[in-house]
């Protein structure tokens, strides 16, 4: 990567540092704020970040592992107590909303980029359905939001990007392939692979890595401040080893 670019990740990290508090009250979160950056980064040294596009393949398994940390962060601080008697929000926002947003955003799609096939402007809306709850996150830290409602978007947020994989993975394959026979048993092979495999992996990671917490607390091996820590190694165990196994590391 070109010095240049680094030096202007550098300054917006040490913009944001300085005025973190003032793009709060204008309702500018952090997330938001470095999409900005990425944009203006594109835009306006089109030179030096062109090159980025072809590295993506190196990339990639960065950006993943980082989705999947910050994923990982946000589920443990889930207070199952309130979504236990909430867990209607995010069941319409996984089963209702989130369909609907899908099929709006392919006919949005469809109609501002006229020369896209059906599938390809479906590739499009999904690659924008699964919009992350931290782009809002002066929302989900709101007490002037019931505490369930914003229980219920961090739940959806968390688990909208791996239900959508599956959904990604086929449109990618009928857009690759326009003339091949997907059948709706390949497609719910898709999900079964993808979902299935994903929650096997997590019981069974979990199984032997909270054993392990517990034995090693018991016997004061660990200080509490090495608890990041902890989340970052098991997010980054159960991501990778769903992965390998070809399922969406992301639920």
């Amino acid at each position: 990567m070109e010095y240049i670019v680094l030096a202007v990740v550098g300054l917006a990290f040490l913009i944001y540092s300085l005025s973190m508090h003032q793009l709060e009250r204008a309702e500018i979160t952090g997330p938001m704020f470095f999409v900005i950056i990425g944009a203006l980064l594109g835009i306006l040294l089109p030179s030096k970040t062109a090159h980025l596009t072809r590295d993506l393949d190196h990339l990639l398994p960065l950006i993943e592992l980082t989705l999947s940390i910050f994923l990982f962060t946000d589920a443990a601080k889930t207070k199952l107590t309130v979504l236990k008697h909430s867990f209607q929000y995010p069941s319409l926002l996984l089963f209702v909303a989130l369909p609907l947003t899908l099929f709006t955003g392919i006919i949005i799609a469809s109609l501002m980029f006229t020369q896209l096939t059906l599938i390809q402007a479906a590739l499009v809306a999904i690659i924008l359905t699964p919009t992350d709850a931290a782009l809002s996150k002066g929302l989900l830290n709101s007490s002037a939001v019931p505490e369930k409602i914003r229980e219920g978007i961090n739940t959806e947020s968390g688990l909208n990007d791996g239900l959508c994989v599956p959904i990604f993975l086929v449109l990618m394959l009928l857009a690759k392939e326009p003339a091949s026979a997907f059948s709706v048993y390949d497609t719910i092979l898709v999900f079964a692979r993808e979902l299935g495999v994903a929650i096997l992996v997590a019981i069974a990671t979990m199984g032997l890595i909270i054993p392990a917490i517990k034995f090693a607390m018991q016997r004061h091996y660990f200080s509490n401040n090495t608890s990041p820590f902890l989340l970052v190694g098991m997010a980054m165990a159960i991501f990778s080893i769903a992965q390998s196994l070809h399922s969406s590391g992301f639920i």
